[in-house]
């Protein structure tokens, strides 16, 4: 599966006393370039025709750079990995060439509050990637989100 890319720029308004970008808004624009990579796959309204709902499971990031107020910046997501139930994505913010903060995401699609199987979905976008072993750094963070999971109970 290619990455996709959305270029946004950092408004005052997205900025907060440090006078640069508040970690609440690279959040929302994880949600934004999600949206419109289903969008540019060509379905996301075919889905939530069909009631399947995306819902976030799990987030991480990590901060380089800051982004200033109206700063240029790229955000490239990308679906790193799959299993029967989630699907993790990365995604990435530069400016040019500079790498500002690189996140991680799980999720799940659910339809009438019943998990979806990862595989059916990506049936539905008719995407045919095999599904990967899942990298060093993913596998480390399913293994910290179980233990958190673990350790709530």
């Amino acid at each position: 599966v290619r990455p996709w890319k959305r270029h946004y720029r950092c408004m005052p308004w997205d900025c907060y006393i440090n006078i640069h970008m508040t970690n609440a808004r690279y959040m929302g624009i994880q949600d934004l370039s999600r949206t419109y990579a289903l969008a540019e796959m060509g379905i996301l309204f075919s889905l939530f025709r069909r009631g399947f709902l995306p819902i976030l499971s799990a987030q991480e990031i990590a901060y380089f750079k800051p982004i200033g107020p109206f700063q240029r910046f790229t955000v490239i997501t990308t679906l790193d990995h799959w299993d029967e139930k989630y699907y993790y994505i990365r995604h990435e913010f530069y400016k040019g060439k500079s790498l500002c903060a690189r996140s991680m995401i799980r999720g799940v699609f659910v339809q009438r509050g019943v998990t979806v199987p990862t595989e059916t979905i990506l049936k539905q976008a008719n995407i045919t990637v095999p599904n990967t072993i899942p990298s060093d750094e993913i596998s480390a963070w399913k293994h910290l989100i179980e233990t958190k999971k673990r350790q709530s109970n």
